[in-house]
Formats: structure tokens, C-alpha cells, sequence
């Protein structure tokens, strides 16, 4: 195990040393690392100052760039791959705030480096598993209460997730017009809709009505 800061200009310059004190090269390196102040998540949106701000920025964001050149010696003559941990950005989730901007500035920084590290035959990927009970996820209001409600209609229901920014004319064909945005379907046929982030018991609620 190795100290790192990724804030840390001598910790990144090292480290390909430091490294290769215990192996020659590097196949892939796995970029797990996030982080914002509490002032800049929990619904302060608009409050944060900018040093709290660029402190989730530079630990979230610059640091999957900083991570690629520090490893870059130990994977650059045989290539390898980079992933970054992500978390879904193409909505404004309810209190996750400058991190959900921070995780958008690293989306966008994943796929520079992909452009700029491709010629090395080194790929670089950002990864969202899917919603998990996590620390950073539980500061996302009414999370735990979705998890609940997944595990508790486990096997009962199929969930199905559309990326409105990926799919324009499926989202169309769909009417969305906002989100987030539940739609129901039974026997293959729309059966309600609920907008918004909503509290557990609206949700259960929905789900009675149109799906019971």
C-alpha cells in the first residue's frame, strides 16, 4: 500500500517510482477517488463558494487526468486502460449538487484522455455500476427510500433506465419533457408517470395505482 494525495504535486511525480519499486508495469489503474465539502452538497447549490467548489473539482475532476500522467511511464510502451468510477450525470440529482457537476467535468475529462491517450493504446473508460449503497450515494435525498423499494418489488417488476442525452428520439417518442421521471407500463401498455424526485410513500403509491 502507497501514500497518495492526488492534490499532492510531489505524491504524483512519485509515484511511477514508487510503483515500480514492486512491479515493472501497469496493466490498468482504477480511479476511485471523489470528494466535495459538506457546503457544497445537501441543497447549498447556489451558496457554495468557489474554494469549496474547486476543492470537489480538483479531487473529483483534474484528478483522473493527474492519476493517467502519473501512472502514464508504466503503461505507456505496452498500453493499458483507465477507469474512472462514475456516477450517473445526466441528471440534477436532489443534493448532490457540485459533486453531480464535478462527476459531469470528469465524463468529459475520460473522454479527452481517451482522445489523447488512444495513440498509446491506452483506454480510458468511465464506469457507473448502477445505484448502490455507498457513502457518497447516501447524501442523495430519498436514495435510501428507492433501494427499498427496489429490494422490496425485487422479481416483481422489471426496471428499465433511459439516458435522454444518449436516446433523443426514443425520449421524444416517450414525451419527456423533464426528469427525473418514472413511467409505468402494464401489459405493454403506459399505465401513469411521476415527475420529480418524490418521497417513498408517493412512490409506493404509484405503484399501487398502476401497477397493483
Amino acid at each position: 500500500m502507497l501514500e497518495l494525495d492526488v492534490t499532492n504535486a510531489e505524491h504524483l511525480e512519485s509515484l511511477a517510482g514508487r510503483v515500480g519499486e514492486h512491479v515493472d508495469r501497469l496493466d490498468g489503474v482504477v480511479h476511485g477517488i471523489a470528494f466535495a465539502p459538506g457546503t457544497a452538497m445537501g441543497g447549498n447549490f447556489l451558496s457554495t463558494s468557489w474554494d469549496d467548489v474547486s476543492t470537489a473539482v480538483h479531487v473529483s475532476t483534474y484528478s483522473l487526468k493527474a492519476l493517467a500522467l502519473a501512472t502514464l511511464p508504466l503503461m505507456k510502451e505496452h498500453g493499458g486502460a483507465l477507469v474512472g468510477m462514475d456516477f450517473d450525470a445526466s441528471l440534477a440529482w436532489p443534493v448532490y449538487d457540485w459533486m453531480g457537476v464535478a462527476k459531469a467535468g470528469m465524463e468529459s475529462a475520460a473522454r479527452y484522455l481517451a482522445r489523447e491517450l488512444g495513440p498509446d493504446n491506452i483506454h480510458c473508460n468511465a464506469v457507473s455500476a448502477r445505484a448502490l449503497r455507498t457513502l457518497s450515494s447516501s447524501v442523495i435525498k430519498n436514495f435510501g427510500d428507492m433501494l427499498k423499494i427496489a429490494d422490496e418489488h425485487a422479481g416483481k417488476l422489471q426496471i428499465a433506465k433511459l439516458n435522454v442525452d444518449e436516446n433523443p428520439h426514443t425520449s421524444a417518442s416517450f414525451g419527456v419533457q423533464g426528469i427525473p421521471l418514472l413511467v409505468f407500463f402494464r401489459n405493454g401498455v403506459e399505465s401513469g408517470r411521476v415527475v420529480g424526485a418524490v418521497p417513498k410513500a408517493q412512490i409506493e403509491a404509484a405503484i399501487r395505482q398502476y401497477l397493483g
